[in-house]
């Protein structure tokens, strides 16, 4: 009997994850199958909850990145929720990352709406949707501007899934956010000048040795160890 209801348990743990909250530990990614086949595989540091609705399939992505592989059902669209916007798909391959204050939607395949989270009070302020298609990028700005590139640099945005950070003329505190996702030697920076420097490289993924070294290398900056877990950069 034992063997059977291992059996069961992990089909049930491999497959038809239900609704609910799923999170991932520094350094940690996952893969959660969902029981509508959808498919999100979660990165480092990363926080969302996933529910559904007869009419709808939502995650609400509330820090890090997740990549969705979305399971076709006209009949109930698959929304992600993240930093003031709704992506809607209905049949697509997409990564989302929602990093220091930031959002960052970069498509693999098929085709998504992107249109502002509104509660129905505020819907006549809700502004025209985007459409995103296989290629695309956006990237919605602090201050909620967004941006579409037709090429996107589809490679930079997958590089997680390899163990990599691709930084391409990325701000400071963007790079830092992005690096902590996989390291216990977490980044501070000390003053607001240095946090809007702009830097690009290839990292490993949780070589954070290696970024502070490059980092000063690139800019003016000195890497002071607070302790064996925190390091705050400043400029010199």
């Amino acid at each position: 009997g034992t063997s059977l209801l291992l059996a069961v348990a992990w089909q049930l743990s491999r497959y038809g994850y239900s609704p609910g909250q799923y999170h991932t530990a520094i350094g940690e990614q996952r893969t959660v199958d969902l029981d509508d086949h959808s498919r999100i595989v979660l990165d480092a540091a990363t926080h969302l909850r996933v529910r559904f609705t007869p009419d709808a399939r939502i995650v609400e992505l509330q820090d890090g990145q997740a990549q969705f592989s979305v399971a076709k059902d006209p009949t109930r669209p698959f929304k992600v929720e993240v930093g003031g916007r709704t992506i809607v798909a209905i049949g697509t391959v997409f990564t989302v990352e929602y990093v220091d204050s930031q959002v960052h939607v970069a498509m693999m395949e098929g085709r998504v709406a992107v249109v502002p989270t509104t509660s129905p009070a505020t819907d006549r302020d809700a502004g025209e949707g985007i459409s995103l298609i296989a290629g695309e990028e956006l990237h919605v700005s602090r201050d909620g501007h967004s941006t579409v590139t037709p090429k996107a640099d589809l490679e930079a945005a997958t590089a997680w899934r390899e163990g990599r950070v691709v930084l391409r003329d990325e701000s400071l505190s963007e790079a830092v956010a992005r690096m902590n996702r996989y390291s216990r030697l977490q980044i501070k920076i000390s003053d607001a000048t240095l946090a809007e420097k702009h830097m690009s490289g290839v990292f490993e993924a949780g070589d954070t040795p290696g970024f502070l070294s490059a980092i000063q290398r690139y800019l003016p900056v000195a890497a002071d160890y607070e302790d064996s877990h925190t390091v705050k950069l400043r400029l010199k």
